[in-house]
């Protein structure tokens, strides 16, 4: 009998099994280390067929990353060198549209930027970036690298089988015994035979990364100069997560790499994301930027520092991902070119980036610190070549003698009691090996790497992931504590820092530890405003089906979680040790009778409810909330009304409470927008494109009710945060196609 088997392990994933192989639906960031732990413990064929949803980020997650299924198809299955599976290939299923992106986003993580791709970089004034010397090191290492067949790099046509979906969104695979419907997004109909199958890849909450880091037993505050580990595996390790690095500066944060699920990773040590000032990105292997596009998406518009191959590769990866041209992913990312080898200031200390020996470019880290006289520096490998294959690449003339001699003297012979060494020991053909500096006298930690017996066996100690380390004493002065009040209050405009003063002398103080209930549902809470400043907490309360997560910069009572009678509506615990301030809520009832804000707060507890209602804005912290709230205005319209007529200037932005709209062109409909939908809300253009004449109106399809913003409040969001930026340029963008139709 045919067998037909469909397994749902990991949010936005499926697979599906049969006795001639498997097939997997979605390949989220994520998806394969969950895939092999799944299929390796149920005794399942690992899939070598892997099909796109045609929504391509959820989340901020990207929904069909095919790489490292293409590297452990090449290296670990042995298609890339075993003679009997010369005819193989891994196969993709994928839009007509989308195969020029998908292959190349995966040629230029296996071989990087050409040599005339390198020299072709030019700046703004016509100047060439990528000098000749290092885009010959560069294209040299990456071809010699390369997989290679005759000779030559094996092309990537000879390592993949690429199916399309007919227009009907069908595709046949597996000899023709299966055949895949895709009825929506991400809704596909499994048949063999006779038997059928629905399957839903759609994610309705936030994804757990596979692998996670263990809780800290005590707050996690911002350092004066350290460093923090949150992942030190490979891409194929499925013990834990993947390479990254949080470097902290006077109380910043910079983010080397990152691990998939950063966020959670962050938000679960009791780290706000908030703190990021900086990322710097290695190189375009999904196991260092897994949480690249998370980190794009997440908050405001990130400053990224690398060098000009590392980004414009970024910019292929991300386009694919965003389905957007290069030009319009780099309005997402405040870009700092860097020079390798060229030190440049930021957040208080010295930086640099030098340019590793890697399978494509790649550049490791050194950060100097003067602090009291005190110097210190943190030095990160990055991805590179072994001791030995360094010589040898020498005396085939790949690389110069001095490149050579910088990596194997990265670590220094000599003992540098100021400095620490994070050496990549990866040990497959591109990476370092544990012998390398099994006996040099500084303090160097081992990573990329497996926690086994053999890598520990050369003597040197293994990063921990999750642990931090304090290079330099943290000092009094990084206080967390006035900036969170200030997110967590900025609706209330409050810019006096005598009235900030007196809220933070009056205030208390008080740790958590992880799980601990800090008020249940039904306590009294209205005496205080208590402010998350480390850590993280749920609220699981009657108001809502699933718990809210309270972040640090967030608060509870006084408008939050808190019913007419100041009784908490939800049980709030800790999820990891926890800092928060307890501001007094006499001393906010002062502040507010002394300014005239009295009438405020029940009309941002009207609006609020809409507020939180629109997917768009879920991403904004609370202060940030009860601030549009405050700002909008209530409207409501009769069937057939005109809302906004076209050719007027109208700067408001409206969402949708209540009802329908229509779009119209003269007299002609064009679409309509329904409440309730993640698109409920109109007036893009007039937010986007301040003082233009409206070239469309709106019309109440039915009764309707609205919220007015004003369109300048948001043009400053979709400026800077750029969760907002990308789902109004989605939206704008189907709606211009609607209306060219």
């Amino acid at each position: 009998m045919k067998m037909l088997e469909v397994h749902r392990f990991y949010p936005g994933v499926a697979l599906v099994v049969t006795e001639l192989g498997s097939v997997l639906l979605g390949v989220p960031t994520d998806a394969f280390k969950a895939t092999k732990h799944y299929c390796t413990n149920a005794g399942l064929p690992f899939p070598r067929i892997l099909v796109t949803p045609n929504k391509m980020l959820i989340n901020a997650a990207p929904q069909f990353n095919p790489e490292f299924f293409l590297y452990d198809f090449l290296f670990i299955y042995g298609a890339a060198f075993k003679p009997e599976l010369a005819g193989q290939r891994l196969q993709l299923v994928l839009d007509e549209q989308q195969v020029l992106e998908v292959k190349r986003a995966l040629q230029i993580t296996l071989s990087g930027p050409s040599l005339e791709e390198l020299q072709s970089y030019q700046d703004n004034h016509g100047n060439q970036i990528v000098d000749n010397a290092t885009a010959t090191f560069l294209s040299n290492v990456a071809m010699h690298m390369a997989i290679q067949k005759d000779g030559k790099p094996r092309s990537l046509d000879d390592m993949l089988d690429i199916r399309t979906f007919d227009r009907k969104g069908t595709v046949n695979l597996l000899n023709g015994e299966l055949t895949l419907e895709r009825k929506s997004e991400n809704n596909f109909t499994v048949k063999r035979g006779r038997k059928s199958e629905h399957v839903d890849l759609s994610v309705r909450s936030r994804v757990i990364p596979y692998a996670t880091l263990p809780i800290p037993s005590t707050v996690q505050r911002p350092l004066k100069f350290g460093v923090k580990p949150l992942g030190t595996r490979s891409g194929f390790d499925l013990s834990g997560p993947s390479t990254g690095f949080i470097i902290w500066v006077d109380g910043k944060a910079c983010i080397y790499d990152g691990p998939v699920g950063t966020r959670y990773l962050l938000e679960s040590q009791g780290i706000a994301c908030d703190d990021i000032s900086m990322i710097v990105l290695s190189h375009c292997h999904e196991d260092h930027m897994g949480a690249f596009v998370e980190l794009v998406l997440s908050g405001h518009r990130p400053k990224v520092f690398t060098t000009e191959p590392i980004y414009r590769s970024a910019l292929i990866k991300l386009s694919s991902y965003f389905r957007m041209s290069q030009e319009r992913v780099a309005e997402y990312i405040d870009y700092h070119r860097v020079t390798p080898g060229e030190p440049f200031d930021a957040l208080g200390a010295t930086f640099e980036l030098f340019y590793t020996v890697h399978a494509i470019p790649a550049v490791g880290i050194k950060v100097r610190y003067l602090g009291s006289g005190n110097r210190q520096q943190l030095v990160i490998s990055g991805d590179t070549l072994h001791h030995e294959g360094l010589l040898e690449l020498q005396q085939k003339g790949i690389i110069t003698r001095d490149k050579c001699t910088e990596m194997l003297e990265l670590v220094p012979r000599s003992k540098n009691n100021g400095a620490l060494f994070f050496c990549d020991v990866g040990e497959s053909i591109i990476h370092g090996h544990p012998s390398d500096w099994s006996d040099n006298p500084n303090q160097v930690l081992y990573y990329h790497c497996p926690d086994n017996a053999h890598t520990r066996s050369f003597g040197r100690e293994l990063a921990t992931p999750g642990k931090a380390i304090e290079l330099i004493e943290n000092a009094p002065m990084i206080r967390s504590a006035p900036p969170r009040l200030m997110v967590a209050l900025s609706f209330l405009d409050i810019t006096d820092p005598q009235w900030l003063n007196r809220f933070l002398e009056h205030s208390q103080t008080i740790e958590y530890t992880t799980n601990e209930i800090l008020v249940r549902a039904g306590d009294p809470i209205s005496q205080f405003l208590c402010v998350v400043v480390n850590g993280l907490l749920e609220a699981d309360g009657h108001t809502s089906d699933t718990p809210i997560t309270i972040r640090p910069g967030e608060f509870y009572g006084f408008l939050e979680h808190v019913d007419p009678q100041g009784k908490s509506t939800a049980t709030i615990r800790a999820l990891c040790p926890s800092e928060l301030i307890e501001v007094p809520t006499s001393i906010l009832t002062e502040y507010i009778d002394y300014f005239g804000l009295s009438e405020l707060l029940p009309f941002i507890e009207t609006i609020r409810p809409v507020v939180d209602a629109t997917p768009l804005f879920r991403s904004l912290k609370i202060g940030e909330r009860n601030l549009l709230s405050r700002q909008a205005s209530q409207e409501s319209y009769a069937q057939g009304a005109v809302i906004v007529p076209q050719g007027s200037s109208d700067n408001f932005f409206y969402l949708l409470v209540d009802g329908a709209v229509s779009v119209y062109k003269e007299e002609k409909k064009i679409t309509d927008i329904y409440s309730k939908t993640n698109s409920s809300y109109f007036g893009i253009s007039a937010a986007l494109k301040p003082g233009q004449p409206r070239t469309t109106s709106i019309r109440a399809a039915s009764n309707v009710k609205l919220v007015r913003l004003p369109a300048q409040t948001i043009r400053s969001l979709f400026d800077e945060e750029m969760g907002i930026h990308y789902e109004l340029t989605r939206t704008l963008d189907s709606r211009l196609v609607a209306l060219s139709k």
